[in-house]
């Protein structure tokens, strides 16, 4: 059994944790491939105290090569499918799973089916890069997508009124911008902010904004809801809920 290694991939997750949730973060709805195999090799996949982890040798800026981990989020086997789902949950596929590899990016192997048979995969790792040695995900660039799907979808159409300030209403653009900051936890614009995993792949984030902070105008602080669901093609919704903070205390 391979144990944790504590560094700087390591504290990197960490301060992800800190900034968006106490799993990590979320899968973009059109997240892009990985690039952390251009610059890195060795890679193998393997489990330590019912975590998975990436490791592969990776070259910082100096050309020199280091041994790093990353916790892998999101990978579950549906029915012996592997699905890459938002990084809200921790992924779960080794121990249904056997003959796993991973070879520049591609991950590859025979997951149980519901029926005891094996069915063969081979996904692509999604959003994750060589950080000057370093293993990491991609995470300004996920939030930003799945903000803009958020931003473009379900939540402009049935939402956009609840933002709006003394003089203007929201944009698509506008919604995705706040759906942003509450994401990544913009402190500049978002106050009290809070998250919480729910069933399902689910998470739900709190904050309190000013809608004037993007709109111009006049307003006060709205308690607002960003809901990431990946089982709906806009990846989920936001809006203010009548209710407050009880709201979102009460979500399951």
């Amino acid at each position: 059994m391979k144990l944790k290694f504590w560094n700087l991939t390591s504290i990197l997750s960490i301060a992800v944790i800190s900034l968006l949730s106490p799993t990590t973060a979320f899968k973009s709805a059109q997240a892009g491939p990985s690039s952390y195999q251009r610059t890195c090799h060795s890679e193998k996949i393997y489990t330590a105290y019912n975590i998975t982890y990436l490791e592969a040798d990776c070259k910082n800026v100096n050309g020199v090569s280091i041994k790093s981990q990353l916790q892998l989020l999101g990978i579950n086997n549906k029915d012996g499918k592997l699905i890459q789902n938002p990084l809200v949950v921790a992924t779960s596929f080794f121990p249904t799973c056997t003959a796993i590899n991973v070879f520049q990016g591609n991950l590859s192997a025979y997951c149980l089916k519901i029926n005891r048979q094996y069915y063969a995969n081979n996904i692509s790792l999604e959003e994750i890069t060589n950080h000057n040695g370093y293993l990491a995900y991609e995470w300004n660039k996920i939030i930003q997508e799945t903000a803009n799907k958020i931003g473009h979808g379900h939540a402009y159409y049935s939402h956009a009124n609840e933002f709006n300030s003394s003089t203007h209403s929201p944009s698509q653009g506008t919604m995705s911008k706040i759906a942003e900051d509450i994401l990544s936890n913009n402190r500049n614009k978002v106050l009290n902010r809070d998250f919480k995993t729910l069933g399902q792949g689910r998470a739900a984030y709190w904050g309190k904004i000013k809608p004037s902070s993007y709109l111009g105008g006049y307003s006060s602080y709205k308690g607002t809801i960003v809901i990431i669901d990946p089982s709906t093609g806009d990846m989920g919704t936001m809006f203010i809920p009548s209710r407050g903070k009880t709201y979102f205390d009460n979500l399951r």
